[in-house]
């Protein structure tokens, strides 16, 4: 599908993982967000969620979603 074309699979580099391990040490989130907002940050896209917890982190570039 067309969705699928237009997405891009990341491997988790060392980049990603040090920065999934500094956001776990600092805001005690859950591995899985880590990652999304590693892989976020590393990619310089925004994340859109409705889970509160990616608040916690001040200079993630989120799009909260307002339920």
């Amino acid at each position: 599908s067309r969705f699928i074309e237009e997405c891009t699979v990341l491997d988790v580099n060392s980049q990603i993982k040090k920065t999934v391990i500094e956001l776990r040490k600092q805001y005690s989130l859950k591995i899985p967000d880590c990652l999304v907002i590693a892989s976020s940050i590393y990619m310089d896209v925004p994340v859109i969620t409705a889970d509160a917890d990616f608040k916690k982190v001040e200079y993630l570039d989120l799009l909260f979603y307002n339920k």
